[in-house]
């Protein structure tokens, strides 16, 4: 796999005049979804026959040699930019690897990981204009800053004060060594010292970071052009003395910081950070769902990059959480936010919003954010079970990508070490035409 990423792509940003020479590569790919894109009404009050244009991966790569387990469990998106023959190009990551649902024994969740030592990957694509197929152009694996490959592999049992993670097994059923800096990773963006304001990007990167979140402690993750960690930032007290001597000794001394609020470590299980926006210079990590018994909130971090602290904790209230109990991503167009909220159903009644976000002034007082319905990504077609990634084309196009699980189903028979693979479940982005979101 790649270990170098190429970011000497030109700026890409969602400044108007940035995207008049844009528009015209991307003519070729998604001119009808431009053009329509440009009327005058909102989304909800466009024809019926502006919908997503989909491109799934088709024909995705084994994850090694000795297994038909292939690439998938897409869990972000970022644009890059149109390469030579004005194919859209993205970047996207894997979450933690292939794993099969969870069992209950004598008392504890038992998780069965298919390929205990899979790193998490980023996984750079375009999207094929003539096939209409989405096509992988390269991987990176991420790794420790000493170069060690990061594993999926969940962090710590619970005790006595400390929720912790599922006990993970393998494809026999027997446990597994936990690993203190396994990622669950999800979302990903790309933070620019040359330009704050611009809307995440890859291509805005120019001496800059990446940056994740996990679920497991939960983590915001900044990492550098090339997939190392740099710096993993976790709630307070997540990590004992002992623990942290041994991520010193392993990866690095002050590799780790415990620097979120403390009462994020109360987090569901598997409902750690979900998404990351890079926003005007700051970054936002977003739950995945409300904290126990805190109703609709979901927390949402606003992080200073360049002093590696809070800067303060808002609040994102579910539009109901009848309809939707979780976050897919967040994104940004250099303005605003963008969330999706979803249910984790699929077909015509499933519920996958994205809503506009408003944050309240820096210096007010006010804690809890604005939101306004910005597109129904069921009503335009694109209603995949999981929507997990989500990115600004264009003022007019609006990218998500969904997660196949790695096509896995079902449950781990440990008799054969298998799981039920469904061939169907197939990664998918889809170009949604929207109205067209402001910007500065």
């Amino acid at each position: 796999m790649d270990k170098m990423l190429n970011f000497s792509h030109r700026a890409q940003c969602l400044r108007e005049g940035a995207f008049r020479q844009e528009r015209s590569l991307i003519t070729g790919l998604a001119l009808s979804l431009l053009l329509t894109a440009c009327a005058s009404a909102p989304v909800e009050m466009q024809p019926s026959a502006r919908r997503a244009e989909l491109f799934p991966l088709m024909n995705p790569p084994t994850l090694r040699a000795d297994t038909e387990i292939t690439l998938g469990g897409f869990s972000a998106l970022a644009y890059e930019g149109t390469d030579a023959d004005g194919s859209l190009v993205f970047w996207t990551t894997t979450d933690r690897g292939p794993n099969a649902m969870s069992v209950q024994k004598k008392g504890q969740e038992l998780r069965p990981f298919l390929i205990p030592d899979f790193s998490p990957t980023w996984v750079r694509v375009k999207l094929n204009k003539a096939t209409r197929e989405m096509e992988v152009l390269s991987q990176t694996s991420l790794s420790s800053p000493k170069g060690r490959p990061l594993t999926g592999l969940p962090n710590v049992e619970a005790s006595k004060g400390r929720g912790g993670d599922e006990i993970p097994v393998n494809v026999k059923g027997d446990v597994i060594a936990m690993d203190l800096m396994g990622l669950d990773t999800e979302g990903l963006c790309f933070d620019s010292k040359r330009s704050p304001g611009a809307a995440q990007s890859t291509a805005a990167m120019d001496g800059g970071y990446a940056w994740m979140v996990e679920e497991y402690r939960p983590s915001l993750v900044k990492l550098s052009r090339d997939g190392k960690l740099v710096r993993r930032f976790v709630p307070a007290g997540s990590f004992g003395v002992r623990e942290i001597r041994k991520i010193d000794a392993d990866v690095g001394r002050d590799t780790v910081m415990q620097a979120l609020p403390k009462e994020l470590a109360k987090r569901k299980r598997n409902r750690g950070f979900e998404g990351v926006a890079c926003h005007q210079g700051l970054v936002y990590a977003i739950m995945q769902s409300p904290l126990p018994g805190e109703g609709k909130k979901v927390r949402l971090i606003e992080f200073d990059p360049e002093k590696e602290e809070v800067r303060r904790e808002l609040v994102y209230h579910l539009e109901d959480a009848n309809k939707a109990d979780k976050i897919g991503d967040v994104t940004s167009d250099g303005q605003f936010l963008y969330v999706i909220e979803q249910n984790g159903e699929s077909g015509s009644t499933s519920f996958h919003n994205v809503y506009k976000v408003s944050l309240p002034a820096a210096d007010s007082k006010e804690r809890t954010v604005k939101k306004e319905l910005f597109v129904d990504l069921v009503k335009m077609g694109f209603s995949f079970e999981k929507v997990e990634g989500l990115a600004f084309v264009s003022p007019q196009i609006l990218a998500v990508v969904s997660d196949n699980d790695f096509e896995l189903n079902g449950e781990l028979d440990v008799k054969t070490g298998t799981v039920p693979m469904d061939k169907s479940r197939r990664s998918t982005i889809g170009l949604i035409p929207v109205s067209g979101s402001p910007v500065p």
